[in-house]
Formats: C-alpha cells, structure tokens, sequence
C-alpha cells in the first residue's frame, strides 16, 4: 500500500514502453502497462511480462503519465469539501465502471489491459491492492487529465501527475491549500468523452471493428452541428457551490451523467399507437420516435437493445398474445452468430433509430378475448443471446407505455 497521499510509480515513457515491443500509438501491440510501478517496469523491459492479446486482437493501452510523481486521493477525501460534486459522482455509472455483473463477466473473458484503462484508469499506475484503483473513474482520473488524442482504435489519455493541480472548466477557481486549479477548454469538448466512449478492436482481417462508436455517432447527429457537446446534456449546469464555502452559481456541471439513471433514456422515446378493428382483426400501427438529438437509440455497447412490445390483454390484465420488434447493433462470429464484443468479427447489422428519426411499426392479431392492446418500449443492458454467453440475467426497463381499449366490431382507435 502506498503512503496517504503518495503515488507509487515508475514514469514510463513512449519511447521506453516501445522499446519493450509494448505499442503506444493504437497501430502496435496493445500495451501492458504504459505507466507501471518499478518492478512492473522492470518485468515488461525483461519480457517476464509480454504485450497482451485477445482473441480478437484487441488494441489498448494505460493512461501515459507525465510529470514527476504528485499526490493522489480518494474520491471520498475530495468529498470533503466538494460533497455536492462527490454525492453526484457516487450516484453516476463512472462510480461504478469496474463493477457490475456484465462488466464483470465480459472483463474475465477478455483481457483486463482491454478494460482496465477505461474502467479502472488508475488501476495499472497504482501497487495491486491500492484503494483508489479500485474507484472506477475516480476524480483525478479526470480532474488530472491534459490531452486525448485519438487514434485508429483507441485514444491515447495523458495524465499530468506534477504538482498538485487540478484541471476543471473554471477559470476563475481560487487555489486552496489542498490543490491548486487549473481551467481546460478541453473538459468542454466532447473529445474528453471520446477518450474512452470510442473505441474500436480488430477483427482477423486486421480491420478495425467499432465497439464503442457514441463519439463517431455524436459527430454525425443534429446536436454536433447545432455545436452541442457531450456535456451539454450528460453534465447539464445546476446551482450550486463548487465547493463548501464558495459562492453559490448557476453554471456547476451535473456529475451524476444522468445516463444511469436512465433519464434520458426515458426522455429520448416517444410512443404513438392506433388501433383499427375489424371484426376478430387487429391492426396496431406503432410508432417509435428518437426524440434525442445527439444518438442513435439505443446508443453505447453493441447488443444493447429496445424492444417495441405489442401486448393484448385479457379483463385480468392476464397476456393473451405478444408480437415484437427489435432495434440495436449486433456483432457477430464467423459463423454470423452474435456474440460478445471479444469474440467478434464483424458488425451483423445496426437497425438503431437515428437521431430525430421515427420507425412505424404495423402488428396484426386475431382480438380473441382481448379486451386491450399495450405498447411498450424496453430497453435491455444486453441481448438474451449476449448475456447467455456471458451466464448474466439482463437488465430491463420500460421507457415507455400506452394502451388502447379495444371495442367489438370495425373502427379505429388511438391511445389516449
């Protein structure tokens, strides 16, 4: 364990790390570690400890680190005085991106260099055991951040450890006696976001194969080119202090990302429905519309997935028939079957719903005893096919709802 506030490391430098064959540039072997304590260092440069593959020839690497060592701390401490900021950080995804039963599951039938820069950045910098590797995207993975550059598959994430500085959107923050501030414009960019919300492996032809593409798919929507950022949405501006004792404002960015919590899933769908009759038969038309500007839905890991579900119902409420419609990105083997990200070879299809876009959807039943039709919009963390493989249960959450009466006899209806 390192002493409070001490960083236990060796600064490995691009140059060094290519000389032990271990790739810095996306294009070369995947690094072990680009930043590693001594002895970790000392094994990679021997050959003890080789660049790492998967079976899909993954392109990763850690965080490069410049500067002199500097003090490091728990996001608890940060706390401290910035309680607002931490309580919203604790409640979002980033606190927990190295938990989490499918991440877990994904990450043991993979490689941890695939996941670890990302999931757990400070986990290859710090002694195995140490606390703060454990915290996921902790605050100085961020608030030390000084440059993305990205590369063909993956960027490259420079932290700067020197001194005690931490970088923000303020520029007009005061230094305090625990750390002096720095402003960025890059925390305004969502290049920031695509350090790791971009992200490509390689199938066997050696062409690279998108799995993380919100960054790509950002660049092609509405709210790029009306000059709307990541953060706009993801960290919208509350009033609040900084930190405890500053004067209050209006501009302090949301840190709870908002995307775990699923609001703005909820507020990206809207649902229509119109029923007709005739006689026994049943025409639902449904449509679906991605009110969200920024993402194709459902956006993030492909095998994601929203399923439209038209549902008849009996007086009980009791399900009498079922029809559905399918939308996300599948990846698949070989043989064309989907499967996790790591085993991919190619991209099998992507019938997402583009940014503004509305699909309409047309369901024929026979009513029977049906006394109700019910659409709903759920969205699944993972597909059946996906999770089976992995041996996890799938998420779900309904985005939406609506129900129509049903009335015997010809005429059409739409949900209230």
């Amino acid at each position: 364990m390192r002493a409070p506030g001490a960083w236990l490391l060796a600064v490995c430098t691009v140059s060094v790390v290519s000389a032990a064959s271990v790739g810095c540039d996306g294009e070369a072997p995947p690094a072990v570690s680009a930043v590693a304590t001594a002895e970790r260092l000392a094994r990679v440069a021997s050959g003890e400890v080789a660049a790492v593959r998967t079976s899909a020839s993954l392109a990763a690497g850690a965080p490069v680190v410049v500067g002199e060592p500097g003090p490091a701390h728990l996001a608890s401490r940060c706390g401290d005085c910035h309680g607002s900021i931490h309580g919203g950080w604790s409640r979002s995804g980033h606190a927990r991106s190295n938990q989490g039963a499918l991440y877990l599951a994904m990450r043991s039938k993979s490689e941890p260099v695939a996941c670890d820069p990302c999931h757990a950045p400070l986990r290859s910098i710090l002694p195995p055991g140490d606390m703060l590797a454990e915290e996921g995207v902790t605050c100085d993975a961020c608030h030390m951040l000084r440059d993305v550059e990205l590369g063909p598959t993956r960027a490259k994430l420079t932290l700067l450890l020197s001194g005690d500085k931490r970088w923000g959107t303020l520029c007009d923050a005061q230094d305090h006696y625990f750390h002096t501030t720095g402003c960025s414009p890059l925390f305004k960019e969502s290049k920031l976001c695509a350090g790791c919300h971009q992200w490509s492996t390689r199938a066997a032809s050696g062409e690279p194969l998108p799995v993380l593409k919100e960054y790509d798919d950002w660049l092609a929507s509405p709210a790029a080119a009306a000059g709307k950022s990541c953060q706009g949405c993801h960290m919208p501006a509350v009033h609040g202090e900084v930190a405890t004792g500053w004067t209050r404002r209006a501009s302090v960015g949301s840190h709870e990302l908002l995307g775990e919590s699923g609001a703005l899933r909820r507020g990206a769908v809207r649902l229509t429905m119109q029923v007709e009759e005739n006689g026994q038969a049943l025409r639902a038309e449904v449509s679906l519309t991605n009110t969200n500007e920024a993402h194709a839905a459902p956006t993030g890991f492909p095998g994601r997935q929203l399923a439209l579900e038209l549902t008849l119902l009996d007086a009980a409420e009791q399900k009498l028939s079922r029809s559905a419609r399918v939308f996300g990105r599948v990846l698949v083997d070989e043989a064309g079957r989907e499967v996790p990200f790591y085993a991919a070879q190619a991209q099998g299809s992507d019938n997402r719903i583009g940014p503004g876009q509305t699909r309409r959807e047309v369901f024929t039943f026979d009513r029977g005893a049906a006394v109700s039709a019910r659409a709903r919009v759920v969205w699944r963390a993972m597909s059946p096919a996906v999770a089976s493989a992995l041996g996890v249960s799938v998420e779900e959450q309904v985005l939406a709802e609506s129900k129509v009466p049903l009335r015997r006899g010809q005429g059409s209806r739409r949900a209230p």
